[in-house]
């Protein structure tokens, strides 16, 4: 200590200098990343004031066909008959629709799912990947425009909400549906964020200097401590991640309207409510800052009405359940909304996920060859114009089903109208190529071709997706390798 003492008396001018210099630096370097923090929320608020200018408005017809086309990102498909059992209440909310079980998708995330479920059979990761001299995001967009295009030319009013990656951005790049007829699109976020959390975003804007200024001049030791995973830059500060997307959904019942001024209205939608893990108050399933379950589901099981069992052995699989059960229960009071404006029997009305997630949840998913088909096996459930009842079909069927089964009893013999080709259900027939992989970020995976990573895998199915000899690890179909 003496000789730190006898070494700042002794250089006392230099260390003074030295000090100031430290001082500036740090002060330079705290403003400097405050301007390019502030740059980025305007940049954010910019970007999803994108598309239609003022409120998002479904316009459903009370005479016409309307069909509504539901993504639920990363939805599991096999949680249906147990979310039915433990709320038989649903299954009256849910009258007319038929739950698909034996369906796949062809990726496991959602760059890979998602252009089949609005594009039809041409955007599969395989048939994108044969088209390997144009852009995956021009092919993506292409799918993302397909169901708008067909309808919006038929006289329908299309109302796009959140549609995932448009122009291969993180929030949605609106200006793609842009001079096509009837359609009006929307990113949901601006609309879904209520009064209190936009006052805590400013909040944190306001303070992000002093915070920053902190994080810096502390020891390296402590600095993880205070930057706290980043949550001084958050603009949810703890708000759980899924809440803009459940009020987006609890939204619907709001915005839809009737009116006879178009051949029928359509909806078109991508919704994160399912994809989130975290443990939600039961029995209401209402997010909860903090929760309390004590004594419910309390032996970790749950059975349908078949007498099967799925057991919760993680916090992250019950959380996955909560999610799927919550985004049911807000859409069930959505079909009510839709009854008392009287046009939901009119109405055509399509739940499908892009993928869904390894949980190794479902035995009946998990094989011997180490592959947890619960990846694949995405939501797809049906409600037919005038149905009644609350059906199982065990036919197989894929997400890339969905743009057929939309279209059906409105546009005869449709052509996509990017590739020409008709969209049917032909193509779900003999061996069918699906792919695993981890490169899900567009940021990344964004050339010709889709990259697969070093843990990736294609593989060939035929038949029930669950049984396991189904199932094989194959080479790239379109290359080989």
């Amino acid at each position: 200590m003496g000789a730190v003492t006898f070494f700042i008396s002794r250089y006392e001018k230099i260390v003074g200098t030295v000090l100031a210099a430290m001082i500036l630096a740090v002060t330079g370097l705290g403003i400097k990343n405050v301007i390019s923090i502030n740059a980025q929320y305007k940049a954010y608020e910019r970007d999803i004031t994108t598309g239609s200018m003022g409120s998002p408005e479904i316009v459903l017809s009370s005479t016409g066909k309307n069909v509504l086309v539901i993504m639920i990102d990363r939805a599991i498909d096999g949680y249906v008959p147990y979310i039915m059992n433990e709320k038989p209440e649903l299954k009256e909310k849910f009258d007319g629709f038929t739950w698909y079980p034996d369906n796949i998708s062809y990726g496991s995330s959602t760059i890979f799912g998602a252009p089949g479920l609005f594009g039809g059979y041409d955007f599969t990761p395989e048939m994108m990947n044969r088209r390997s001299d144009e852009l995956l995001a021009n092919k993506h967009e292409e799918a993302l425009k397909t169901l708008p295009t067909l309808l919006g030319e038929d006289g329908y009013h299309v109302t796009v909400l959140d549609p995932p990656y448009a122009g291969y951005s993180e929030i949605p790049d609106l200006s793609i549906y842009d001079g096509i007829p009837g359609v009006d699109a929307y990113n949901t976020r601006r609309f879904s964020t209520g009064t209190e959390q936009s006052e805590r975003i400013e909040k944190i804007k306001s303070g992000n200097f002093f915070r920053f200024g902190l994080f810096c001049t502390m020891p390296q030791c402590v600095q993880m401590i205070i930057y706290d995973g980043g949550c001084y830059y958050d603009q949810t500060a703890g708000e759980p991640d899924y809440s803009e997307a459940y009020y987006s959904l609890r939204m619907l019942s709001e915005i839809t309207t009737v009116s006879d001024e178009y051949k029928g209205g359509a909806l078109i939608m991508d919704n994160d409510t399912a994809h989130d893990s975290t443990l939600l108050q039961k029995p209401d399933y209402t997010p909860a800052r903090y929760v309390q379950n004590s004594g419910y589901h309390s032996d970790n099981e749950l059975h349908d009405d078949e007498g099967n069992v799925i057991y919760f052995e993680s916090n992250y699989q019950e959380g996955h359940y909560d999610h799927n059960m919550l985004a049911m229960m807000v859409l069930g009071d959505y079909f009510d909304r839709l009854r008392e404006l009287g046009v939901y029997d009119n109405t055509k009305i399509i739940l499908v996920s892009d993928h869904g997630t390894g949980l190794e949840h479902l035995e009946s998913l998990m094989f011997d060859n180490g592959l947890d088909a619960e990846w694949f096996n995405a939501l797809l459930m049906v409600k037919d114009y005038n149905a009644t009842g609350f059906t199982t079909d065990k036919t197989f069927m894929t997400n890339a089903d969905v743009p057929a089964i939309a279209l059906e009893g409105i546009i005869e013999d449709p052509k996509n109208p990017f590739t020409g080709s008709s969209i049917d259900m032909s193509r779900k027939q003999g061996v069918q190529h699906v792919l695993f992989s981890e490169s899900w970020d567009v940021m990344e995976n964004n050339g010709n071709v889709f990259k697969i990573g070093g843990s990736g895998q294609w593989y060939e199915m035929q038949g029930s997706v669950f049984a396991g000899d189904n199932w094989k690890a194959i080479d790239d179909p379109v290359n080989g390798k």
